[in-house]
């Protein structure tokens, strides 16, 4: 995953790695990959989601 496409394209902030959770990446077998997290508040809306999981849909698929 591209997070700096995610930032410049989508305008959506979000961070790769590991989160300190490298038991809970061994467990799924994400420990040399890791994963995109993004972090979700009280203010943010379904329409801001749905971007999200638009945007990464579409950068998967390139």
């Amino acid at each position: 995953m591209q997070l700096r496409e995610l930032d410049e394209k989508y305008s959506i902030a979000a961070r790769g790695g590991i989160h300190c959770a490298c038991l809970a990446h061994e467990t799924i077998g994400t420990q040399n990959t890791g994963t995109v997290r993004f972090s979700v508040g009280v203010f943010n809306t379904i329409k801001e989601a749905d971007k999200a999981l638009e945007a990464v849909n579409a950068i998967a698929k390139s």
